[in-house]
């Protein structure tokens, strides 16, 4: 699923509109779905979109057999970039289906058809993007709204953005309490304990980058009224870069989606911690430990789970 924030204020084309259909459709077709890829606010002119990223790698993996979409201009927009996306599924044997629209890929014919759709979408792209330039850069002059997506702590008023006061307090905590104990776990824990807000650990690593509560989007300063001041939030970003390891950011943990939580059914996910300057991997039930929602707080430790599945393979 992906949709531009330019279609999205559009046109409506929503996310929600998209994942109703292709769920409608999995289900019809009796499809297990692994997992749902959603690029919220990217064009389908680039390649670099986290979600379509992930979704390659999980093809990589061989966790995929079929890929879904409701349109081809969901999936890509312009030759180059479509064949560069169908060059990892034709390695890896995964083939996709778009459920609004016809396509054929085993002819010649059906490969031009495709090309000549793709060449249509890459130019209808330009020309509405130059449209909507000069349409957002009337609504910046003017402060209004982009989209109608709305930040925490915001609200839309006459369409301007504004302080929401029944909300703002949960980004001044969130700011504060991240500032003063530099952990994002804590900052949500405190969020949940205290003021009776439970989000989730991915929401708060957003928010407390997000340049909106500076009042900036796309390096126009103060184009919103600023929840954050300037010098503070810049401080938050310094704290966040320190916040990483990078002894152990890019580490593969190799059960992490193999494994589900016999309590809840969710994730369980890899971690690490580290005693005398030597590292740990771990995993644990992510819903128990980022949003508290389930009671297995076991962890149990990556060679335990290496041994048990050495000692269970069947070499015969």
């Amino acid at each position: 699923m992906r949709v531009s924030t330019e279609e999205q204020a559009l046109r409506g084309d929503s996310i929600e509109a998209q994942k109703q259909a292709l769920s409608d459709y999995a289900e019809k077709n009796q499809y297990r779905i692994i997992d749902y890829y959603i690029d919220d606010g990217f064009t389908a002119t680039s390649l670099n979109r986290p979600n379509l990223q992930r979704l390659l790698n999980d093809i990589k993996e061989g966790k995929i057999d079929l890929v879904i979409f409701t349109k081809i201009d969901r999936w890509s927009r312009g030759v180059r970039n479509y064949y560069k996306i169908q060059d990892v599924l034709d390695t890896h044997k995964v083939h996709w289906k778009t459920i609004f629209e016809n396509y054929d890929t085993s002819t010649a014919a059906g490969q031009l058809h495709i090309n000549i759709m793709l060449s249509v979408a890459e130019n209808e792209a330009a020309v509405t993007s130059e449209r909507i330039k000069a349409v957002f850069n009337n609504k910046v002059k003017n402060k209004e709204v982009i989209t109608g997506k709305v930040p925490k702590g915001y609200k839309i008023e006459n369409k301007k953005l504004v302080i929401d006061k029944e909300t703002v307090h949960i980004v001044e905590n969130i700011f504060s309490h991240f500032e003063t104990h530099q952990s994002k776990r804590a900052t949500m824990n405190f969020l949940r304990d205290e003021i009776g807000v439970n989000l989730s650990y991915k929401t708060i690593s957003n928010m407390l980058s997000n340049s909106l509560y500076n009042g900036e989007y796309r390096g126009i300063v103060y184009y919103y009224p600023s929840i954050i001041d300037k010098k503070r939030f810049d401080k938050v970003q310094l704290l966040l870069k320190r916040n990483i390891s990078s002894n152990t950011a890019n580490r593969v943990y190799l059960f992490s989606s193999l494994l589900v939580c016999s309590y809840c059914n969710h994730n369980i996910g890899g971690f690490n911690t580290k005693h005398n300057d030597k590292f740990f991997f771990n995993y644990r039930c992510n819903f128990n430990y980022y949003r508290k929602l389930c009671d297995n707080n076991r962890c149990i430790s990556e060679k335990k789970l290496e041994k048990r599945l050495l000692n269970n393979l069947n070499y015969n």
